[in-house]
């Protein structure tokens, strides 16, 4: 009965919206949208250390982060080569035919959870934000052409915590 009171005490003086209370080097507690999540600590997520050639590579591995799988309906040599990267904080992004956004309105808007933000993979074209896996192009020419048989997506594969796929169900 001790650690199940003292995780309860934990809890009563812990009441903050977002608030993470670690309950061991591998296990955490997260208050969020009213809810109580259980959660494992996961690894920082690392930056790649190479550049992505999208004309060449299908599938491009993130260190502890899962993987980007790009979907193009026509093969294309003029696919570029993008730099991943992860928020630092500030980003604003103008996507077409909508309002200028920062990053952080996007995240809340479609309600990411706070300790995954951290983790979504922003591709980058120089320092253009272009694409958000899950969210679609910021700058759709860059992915897109006039050829409506071109058509490119870039699918976040997850790995062990796969969040946009389980938040589609909720």
């Amino acid at each position: 009965w001790k650690p199940l009171n003292d995780l309860v005490s934990k809890l009563k003086s812990h009441r903050g919206a977002g608030q993470v209370l670690v309950l061991s080097s591998v296990f955490q507690l997260v208050a969020y949208k009213e809810k109580l999540h259980a959660l494992r600590v996961l690894p920082a997520a690392k930056p790649p250390a190479e550049d992505w050639a999208m004309a060449s590579q299908d599938v491009f591995v993130l260190p502890d982060n899962g993987e980007l799988v790009l979907r193009a309906s026509v093969a294309s040599p003029r696919l570029p080569t993008v730099s991943v990267r992860y928020r630092k904080g500030g980003e604003v992004l103008k996507r077409q035919g909508r309002p200028t956004k920062s990053l952080k309105q996007i995240f809340q808007e479609a309600a990411v959870p706070p300790w995954l933000r951290d983790r979504v993979p922003l591709i980058y074209s120089a320092e253009t934000l272009v694409c958000i896996p899950g969210f679609g192009p910021c700058v759709p020419a860059l992915l897109h052409s006039a050829d409506e048989r071109f058509h490119v997506d870039i699918v976040w594969n997850q790995g062990e915590f796969n969040w946009f796929e389980t938040s589609k169900s909720d």
